[in-house]
Protein backbone atom coordinates (compact mmCIF):
# COMPACT_ATOMS: atom_id res chain seq x y z
CA UNK A 1 0.00 0.00 0.00
CA UNK A 2 1.28 3.23 -0.78
CA UNK A 3 1.90 5.87 1.84
CA UNK A 4 -0.79 8.33 2.64
CA UNK A 5 -0.26 11.77 2.69
CA UNK A 6 -1.06 12.14 6.21
CA UNK A 7 1.81 9.36 6.97
CA UNK A 8 4.01 11.53 4.77
CA UNK A 9 3.25 14.73 6.45
CA UNK A 10 3.76 12.76 9.63
CA UNK A 11 6.76 11.79 8.87
CA UNK A 12 8.24 15.20 7.55
CA UNK A 13 7.56 16.79 10.90
CA UNK A 14 9.15 13.71 12.60
CA UNK A 15 12.00 14.02 10.77
CA UNK A 16 12.14 18.26 11.19
CA UNK A 17 11.74 17.16 15.38
CA UNK A 18 14.82 15.00 15.40
CA UNK A 19 16.49 17.83 13.54
CA UNK A 20 15.80 20.53 15.98
CA UNK A 21 15.45 18.69 19.25
CA UNK A 22 18.25 19.97 21.29
CA UNK A 23 21.44 18.37 21.66
CA UNK A 24 22.91 17.93 24.52
CA UNK A 25 27.25 18.16 24.59
CA UNK A 26 28.29 17.06 27.79
CA UNK A 27 31.79 18.39 28.63
CA UNK A 28 33.93 15.56 30.98
CA UNK A 29 36.99 17.35 32.69
CA UNK A 30 38.80 14.93 34.19
CA UNK A 31 41.69 16.28 36.56
CA UNK A 32 44.83 14.93 38.93
CA UNK A 33 46.42 17.89 40.68
CA UNK A 34 45.71 20.52 38.03
CA UNK A 35 44.44 22.82 40.15
CA UNK A 36 46.70 26.02 38.79
CA UNK A 37 44.86 25.28 35.78
CA UNK A 38 41.65 23.41 36.26
CA UNK A 39 39.78 26.99 36.78
CA UNK A 40 40.96 28.05 32.81
CA UNK A 41 39.12 24.85 31.47
CA UNK A 42 36.07 25.17 33.42
CA UNK A 43 35.44 28.82 32.64
CA UNK A 44 36.14 27.41 28.78
CA UNK A 45 33.28 24.93 29.20
CA UNK A 46 30.88 27.11 30.97
CA UNK A 47 31.64 29.86 28.00
CA UNK A 48 30.38 27.31 24.97
CA UNK A 49 28.03 29.28 22.58
CA UNK A 50 25.94 26.08 22.47
CA UNK A 51 23.42 26.80 25.21
CA UNK A 52 22.73 22.81 25.66
CA UNK A 53 26.69 22.26 27.02
CA UNK A 54 27.22 20.18 30.72
CA UNK A 55 30.28 20.01 32.39
CA UNK A 56 31.34 17.46 34.72
CA UNK A 57 34.63 17.51 36.76
CA UNK A 58 36.16 14.04 37.92
CA UNK A 59 38.77 14.90 39.77
CA UNK A 60 40.75 11.56 40.11
CA UNK A 61 42.03 11.68 44.04
CA UNK A 62 43.95 15.33 43.75
CA UNK A 63 45.83 16.03 46.42
CA UNK A 64 46.00 19.78 45.67
CA UNK A 65 43.53 22.49 45.81
CA UNK A 66 41.87 20.73 42.86
CA UNK A 67 38.62 20.17 44.57
CA UNK A 68 38.44 23.68 45.82
CA UNK A 69 38.60 25.08 42.82
CA UNK A 70 35.84 22.81 41.62
CA UNK A 71 33.17 23.43 44.12
CA UNK A 72 33.76 27.73 43.82
CA UNK A 73 31.56 27.09 40.77
CA UNK A 74 28.41 25.22 42.93
CA UNK A 75 25.62 24.08 40.65
CA UNK A 76 26.98 25.38 37.72
CA UNK A 77 28.85 22.31 36.92
CA UNK A 78 28.88 18.54 38.24
CA UNK A 79 31.76 17.31 40.37
CA UNK A 80 32.57 13.65 41.05
CA UNK A 81 35.36 13.23 43.89
CA UNK A 82 36.78 9.89 43.53
CA UNK A 83 39.46 7.65 44.80
CA UNK A 84 42.96 7.71 42.56
CA UNK A 85 42.55 5.07 39.95
CA UNK A 86 44.02 7.07 36.49
CA UNK A 87 42.95 8.55 33.60
CA UNK A 88 40.94 5.85 32.17
CA UNK A 89 38.95 5.62 35.16
CA UNK A 90 38.57 9.25 35.45
CA UNK A 91 37.39 9.51 31.76
CA UNK A 92 35.15 5.63 32.39
CA UNK A 93 33.59 7.74 35.79
CA UNK A 94 32.93 10.32 33.64
CA UNK A 95 30.74 8.68 30.92
CA UNK A 96 28.88 6.63 32.63
CA UNK A 97 27.58 9.73 34.69
CA UNK A 98 26.51 11.66 31.85
CA UNK A 99 23.76 11.11 29.49
CA UNK A 100 24.67 13.76 26.63
CA UNK A 101 24.00 12.81 22.80
CA UNK A 102 27.91 14.03 21.71
CA UNK A 103 30.39 13.83 25.05
CA UNK A 104 34.30 15.73 24.70
CA UNK A 105 37.21 14.64 27.27
CA UNK A 106 38.98 18.07 28.20
CA UNK A 107 41.99 17.19 30.32
CA UNK A 108 42.56 19.66 33.32
CA UNK A 109 44.89 21.31 31.81
CA UNK A 110 43.40 22.42 27.90
CA UNK A 111 40.61 25.29 27.34
CA UNK A 112 38.22 24.80 24.62
CA UNK A 113 37.37 27.56 22.50
CA UNK A 114 33.94 28.88 22.63
CA UNK A 115 32.16 27.55 19.66
CA UNK A 116 33.83 24.15 19.93
CA UNK A 117 30.53 22.41 20.98
CA UNK A 118 28.39 24.32 18.31
CA UNK A 119 30.98 23.45 15.29
CA UNK A 120 30.70 20.03 16.69
CA UNK A 121 26.96 20.03 16.65
CA UNK A 122 26.67 21.16 13.51
CA UNK A 123 29.10 18.94 12.09
CA UNK A 124 27.34 15.72 13.21
CA UNK A 125 24.42 17.24 12.21
CA UNK A 126 25.84 17.02 8.89
CA UNK A 127 26.66 13.79 8.87
CA UNK A 128 24.48 11.34 10.53
CA UNK A 129 27.02 8.74 10.42
CA UNK A 130 30.09 10.53 11.57
CA UNK A 131 31.04 9.01 15.28
CA UNK A 132 33.47 11.53 15.76
CA UNK A 133 34.93 15.19 15.04
CA UNK A 134 38.20 16.42 15.43
CA UNK A 135 39.49 19.74 15.39
CA UNK A 136 43.63 21.28 14.89
CA UNK A 137 44.45 23.03 18.74
CA UNK A 138 46.32 26.04 19.13
CA UNK A 139 49.09 25.47 21.84
CA UNK A 140 49.75 27.91 24.59
CA UNK A 141 52.51 27.99 27.15
CA UNK A 142 52.14 27.33 30.89
CA UNK A 143 50.35 30.72 31.83
CA UNK A 144 48.06 30.63 28.81
CA UNK A 145 50.13 32.60 26.34
CA UNK A 146 49.60 31.52 22.36
CA UNK A 147 52.79 29.93 21.09
CA UNK A 148 51.76 30.43 17.56
CA UNK A 149 52.15 26.88 16.95
CA UNK A 150 48.74 24.92 16.05
CA UNK A 151 49.03 20.82 17.06
CA UNK A 152 48.88 18.61 15.04
CA UNK A 153 50.85 21.15 12.24
CA UNK A 154 48.70 23.01 9.63
CA UNK A 155 50.56 20.89 6.67
CA UNK A 156 50.09 17.22 7.54
CA UNK A 157 45.95 16.55 6.97
CA UNK A 158 43.76 15.30 10.09
CA UNK A 159 42.50 11.82 9.42
CA UNK A 160 39.08 11.76 8.54
CA UNK A 161 36.47 9.50 6.72
CA UNK A 162 36.30 5.66 7.16
CA UNK A 163 39.32 4.99 8.91
CA UNK A 164 38.65 1.27 9.64
CA UNK A 165 41.28 0.09 7.18
CA UNK A 166 44.05 2.49 7.94
CA UNK A 167 43.24 1.72 11.56
CA UNK A 168 44.62 -1.94 11.04
CA UNK A 169 47.37 -1.38 8.90
CA UNK A 170 48.55 1.84 10.15
CA UNK A 171 47.06 3.03 13.23
CA UNK A 172 49.32 5.23 14.76
CA UNK A 173 50.50 6.93 11.40
CA UNK A 174 47.42 8.79 11.20
CA UNK A 175 47.10 12.15 12.48
CA UNK A 176 45.20 12.77 15.34
CA UNK A 177 44.85 16.21 17.70
CA UNK A 178 44.98 16.12 21.71
CA UNK A 179 42.18 14.19 23.37
CA UNK A 180 40.39 17.41 24.08
CA UNK A 181 40.03 18.76 20.28
CA UNK A 182 38.08 15.57 20.00
CA UNK A 183 34.14 14.73 20.23
CA UNK A 184 32.78 12.01 20.14
CA UNK A 185 28.82 10.29 19.12
CA UNK A 186 27.97 9.07 22.96
CA UNK A 187 26.11 6.29 20.59
CA UNK A 188 29.14 4.88 18.99
CA UNK A 189 31.38 5.59 22.18
CA UNK A 190 29.42 3.02 24.37
CA UNK A 191 30.55 0.20 21.54
CA UNK A 192 34.43 0.67 22.73
CA UNK A 193 33.68 1.36 26.39
CA UNK A 194 35.15 0.76 29.03
CA UNK A 195 38.29 2.17 28.51
CA UNK A 196 41.03 -1.11 30.11
CA UNK A 197 41.63 0.85 33.16
CA UNK A 198 44.69 -1.46 34.68
CA UNK A 199 46.26 -0.75 30.80
CA UNK A 200 45.84 2.73 30.29
CA UNK A 201 46.26 4.49 33.82
CA UNK A 202 47.84 7.11 31.46
CA UNK A 203 47.13 7.86 28.24
CA UNK A 204 44.43 6.20 27.94
CA UNK A 205 43.37 8.93 24.76
CA UNK A 206 45.60 6.12 22.85
CA UNK A 207 42.42 3.54 23.02
CA UNK A 208 39.93 6.27 22.87
CA UNK A 209 41.59 7.87 19.77
CA UNK A 210 41.93 4.91 17.61
CA UNK A 211 39.08 1.88 19.05
CA UNK A 212 36.44 4.74 17.63
CA UNK A 213 37.94 4.94 14.54
CA UNK A 214 37.01 0.94 14.02
CA UNK A 215 33.36 2.11 14.53
CA UNK A 216 32.47 4.77 11.74
CA UNK A 217 33.30 8.43 9.78
CA UNK A 218 35.26 10.57 11.38
CA UNK A 219 34.88 14.02 10.58
CA UNK A 220 37.77 16.61 10.51
CA UNK A 221 37.73 20.52 10.95
CA UNK A 222 40.75 22.20 9.89
CA UNK A 223 39.43 24.97 12.48
CA UNK A 224 41.37 24.75 15.88
CA UNK A 225 38.66 23.81 18.30
CA UNK A 226 40.38 24.04 21.71
CA UNK A 227 44.13 25.13 23.28
CA UNK A 228 46.59 22.87 24.16
CA UNK A 229 48.70 23.78 27.33
CA UNK A 230 52.30 22.90 26.88
CA UNK A 231 53.87 23.00 30.38
CA UNK A 232 56.57 20.03 30.40
CA UNK A 233 55.00 17.43 31.47
CA UNK A 234 52.97 16.83 28.64
CA UNK A 235 52.07 13.33 27.54
CA UNK A 236 50.91 14.48 23.75
CA UNK A 237 53.84 16.22 22.97
CA UNK A 238 57.55 15.21 23.08
CA UNK A 239 60.53 17.48 24.41
CA UNK A 240 64.20 17.12 23.26
CA UNK A 241 65.23 13.63 22.24
CA UNK A 242 67.56 13.50 24.49
CA UNK A 243 64.98 14.19 27.06
CA UNK A 244 62.26 12.11 25.59
CA UNK A 245 63.71 8.98 25.45
CA UNK A 246 61.53 7.76 28.79
CA UNK A 247 58.62 9.37 27.19
CA UNK A 248 59.23 7.62 24.05
CA UNK A 249 59.32 3.97 25.56
CA UNK A 250 56.01 4.85 27.34
CA UNK A 251 54.56 5.88 24.07
CA UNK A 252 55.94 2.41 22.64
CA UNK A 253 54.43 0.41 25.50
CA UNK A 254 51.24 2.36 25.08
CA UNK A 255 51.18 2.02 20.98
CA UNK A 256 51.29 -2.11 21.74
CA UNK A 257 48.83 -2.15 24.60
CA UNK A 258 46.62 -0.34 22.08
CA UNK A 259 47.32 -2.70 19.41
CA UNK A 260 46.21 -5.31 20.69
CA UNK A 261 42.95 -3.91 22.02
CA UNK A 262 42.45 -3.14 18.40
CA UNK A 263 42.79 -6.64 17.86
CA UNK A 264 40.72 -7.49 20.17
CA UNK A 265 37.83 -4.72 19.05
CA UNK A 266 38.41 -5.51 15.10
CA UNK A 267 37.55 -9.47 15.54
CA UNK A 268 34.71 -9.09 17.33
CA UNK A 269 33.34 -6.79 14.85
CA UNK A 270 34.39 -9.05 12.09
CA UNK A 271 37.15 -6.83 10.79
CA UNK A 272 39.62 -9.03 10.58
CA UNK A 273 40.62 -12.80 10.75
CA UNK A 274 42.83 -14.00 13.45
CA UNK A 275 46.14 -12.45 12.94
CA UNK A 276 47.43 -9.19 14.13
CA UNK A 277 46.79 -5.74 13.45
CA UNK A 278 50.28 -4.08 11.88
CA UNK A 279 53.15 -2.01 13.48
CA UNK A 280 53.05 1.47 12.22
CA UNK A 281 55.66 3.30 10.51
CA UNK A 282 55.75 5.53 13.57
CA UNK A 283 55.70 2.41 16.22
CA UNK A 284 58.80 0.99 14.22
CA UNK A 285 60.34 4.19 13.98
CA UNK A 286 59.98 4.65 17.81
CA UNK A 287 61.18 1.12 18.79
CA UNK A 288 64.60 1.45 16.63
CA UNK A 289 65.20 4.83 18.66
CA UNK A 290 64.66 3.41 21.55
CA UNK A 291 67.40 0.21 20.79
CA UNK A 292 69.55 2.20 19.16
CA UNK A 293 69.84 5.03 21.87
CA UNK A 294 69.33 2.74 25.21
CA UNK A 295 68.77 -0.58 24.24
CA UNK A 296 69.26 -1.80 27.73
CA UNK A 297 65.74 0.01 28.66
CA UNK A 298 64.19 -0.79 25.52
CA UNK A 299 60.75 -2.18 26.83
CA UNK A 300 60.24 -5.00 23.66
CA UNK A 301 62.18 -8.26 24.02
CA UNK A 302 62.74 -9.50 20.74
CA UNK A 303 63.40 -6.04 18.87
CA UNK A 304 66.61 -6.37 16.37
CA UNK A 305 67.86 -3.45 13.66
CA UNK A 306 66.99 -5.43 11.24
CA UNK A 307 63.70 -6.65 12.47
CA UNK A 308 62.51 -3.22 12.68
CA UNK A 309 64.32 -2.41 9.28
CA UNK A 310 62.28 -4.86 7.82
CA UNK A 311 59.40 -3.94 9.65
CA UNK A 312 59.26 -0.69 8.24
CA UNK A 313 59.84 -1.55 5.16
CA UNK A 314 56.67 -3.25 5.08
CA UNK A 315 54.62 -0.82 6.77
CA UNK A 316 55.80 1.90 4.13
CA UNK A 317 54.66 -0.63 1.39
CA UNK A 318 51.03 -0.12 2.79
CA UNK A 319 51.12 3.67 2.96
CA UNK A 320 49.57 5.08 -0.26
CA UNK A 321 48.49 8.24 1.67
CA UNK A 322 52.16 8.87 1.64
CA UNK A 323 53.86 11.42 -1.69
CA UNK A 324 56.79 9.34 -2.65
CA UNK A 325 59.50 11.69 -1.96
CA UNK A 326 58.35 11.42 1.97
CA UNK A 327 58.29 7.73 1.45
CA UNK A 328 62.04 7.74 0.06
CA UNK A 329 63.03 9.64 2.81
CA UNK A 330 61.30 7.65 5.24
CA UNK A 331 63.36 4.49 3.35
CA UNK A 332 66.55 6.83 4.37
CA UNK A 333 66.09 8.15 7.71
CA UNK A 334 65.41 4.20 9.14
CA UNK A 335 68.31 2.92 6.89
CA UNK A 336 70.88 6.06 8.82
CA UNK A 337 69.08 4.95 11.92
CA UNK A 338 69.66 1.43 11.90
CA UNK A 339 73.16 1.78 10.82
CA UNK A 340 75.18 5.37 11.51
CA UNK A 341 76.91 6.33 14.81
CA UNK A 342 74.41 6.64 18.09
CA UNK A 343 75.59 10.34 17.71
CA UNK A 344 74.30 10.87 14.40
CA UNK A 345 71.03 8.70 15.40
CA UNK A 346 70.49 11.30 18.15
CA UNK A 347 69.97 13.53 15.55
CA UNK A 348 68.00 11.77 13.80
CA UNK A 349 65.93 10.74 16.48
CA UNK A 350 65.38 14.84 16.87
CA UNK A 351 64.19 15.23 13.73
CA UNK A 352 61.87 12.22 13.96
CA UNK A 353 60.24 13.13 17.61
CA UNK A 354 60.21 17.00 17.09
CA UNK A 355 58.11 17.36 13.69
CA UNK A 356 57.52 21.42 14.40
CA UNK A 357 61.69 21.40 13.97
CA UNK A 358 61.76 19.88 10.09
CA UNK A 359 60.54 22.88 9.22
CA UNK A 360 60.54 23.97 5.16
CA UNK A 361 61.86 20.36 4.44
CA UNK A 362 59.24 18.53 6.28
CA UNK A 363 56.50 20.76 4.87
CA UNK A 364 57.45 20.15 1.57
CA UNK A 365 58.06 16.42 1.85
CA UNK A 366 54.39 16.27 3.15
CA UNK A 367 53.29 18.32 0.67
CA UNK A 368 51.51 15.90 -1.65
CA UNK A 369 50.13 13.27 0.90
CA UNK A 370 46.66 12.32 0.54
CA UNK A 371 44.21 12.66 3.78
CA UNK A 372 43.52 9.46 4.81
Amino acid sequence: MGESAADAGEGVRAGYRRWVRPTVVDVVIDNFDYGRFLGAAIESALAQTHTDTRVTVVDDGSSDDSLVVARAYGDEIGLIAKTNGGQASALNTGADATEGDLIAFLDADDILLPDFAAAAVDAFRADPGAVKVVFRAEVIDAAGTATGRVEPSPHLPLASGDLRAATLANAFDLVWPPLSAQVFRRSALTQVLPIPEDEFRTLADWYLTHATSLVGRVVALERPGARYRLHGANAYLLGPAGDSLAQTRTSIVHAERTRLQLERLARARGLIPPGRVSVSTASAAQRLISLRLDPRRHPLTGDGRTELWLTAIRSLRGRPDLAPRARIAALAWFSLTALAPRPIVARLAEIFLQPARRGAIGRWLASGSRRR
